[in-house]
């Protein structure tokens, strides 16, 4: 008895191969929605306060007490000075820890801290120049971290920030102290804050705290001067 081979209808063989070559993969989704970009964030704050600029400038320089008050700061600590024109010992580089919840990070700041301007900066992060580039007359304090030692772990996978910038201004406000019958001095006090984090996850994570900082800080700077400074 002959034995009879299977057909195989060519036309649906055909048709097969073409759903196989035609066929798309599904798209894929994750699981926070716009994180492919990690762009750079800014925030802002301002506030008047009662008190002479000058005096306010040197509150923001003291870099050292900022773990007393400034919200998520665990602690601080200024490794290098110089002296400005005048005798002034101005801080240019400090060790700062920051933190909340599960988040933590270690920074060496370049510090510019410049009287004549109010300005008080603090850059930590991608392209922060060593020790050795600032300004000539820095100098460590006591026993620190050797010179150009650049931002602990950033730039390194696993850590929290990619680049850290915050920019404090302080500007005398000019009053008519004869119309307000002697009057009292007054400053504008602006803070500037420019963060990225190494990655976008970190970023929603952290989105209802990193939003409000500006405006926590500022107004903790504020209870501070409070404590420490008497109006002018």
């Amino acid at each position: 008895m002959a034995l009879r081979s299977p057909l195989r209808p060519i036309s649906s063989l055909s048709r097969i191969s073409c759903l196989r070559i035609r066929t798309n993969p599904c798209p894929k989704r994750t699981f926070f929605p716009g994180l492919t970009s990690n762009t750079p964030q800014i925030l802002t704050a301002s506030r008047e306060l009662p008190y002479s600029s000058s005096r306010l400038f040197d509150l923001v320089a003291d870099v050292d007490s900022y773990s007393q008050f400034v919200p998520y700061c665990q602690q601080s600590r200024v490794t290098h000075w110089k002296t400005a024109t005048g005798g002034q010992k101005l801080p240019t580089q400090a060790d700062l820890r920051v933190g909340w919840g599960a988040f933590e990070e270690v920074f060496t700041s370049r510090l510019v801290c410049d009287p004549a301007t109010g300005l008080v900066e603090a850059r930590s992060g991608e392209g922060i120049e060593p020790a050795e580039a600032q300004e000539a007359g820095s100098t460590p304090a006591g026993s620190t971290t050797s010179a150009g030692v650049v931002p602990v772990g950033l730039g390194s996978a696993g850590n929290v920030f990619a680049s850290l910038v915050t920019r404090w201004m302080v500007k005398p406000l000019l009053i008519n102290k004869e119309a307000l019958g002697g009057g009292k001095e007054s400053s504008q006090v602006e803070l500037y804050i420019k963060f990225q984090f190494t990655n976008p996850l970190y970023a929603a994570v952290s989105s209802a705290v990193s939003d409000k900082m500006a405006g926590v800080m500022i107004e903790a700077f504020e209870g501070q001067a409070k404590k420490r400074l008497r109006p002018s």
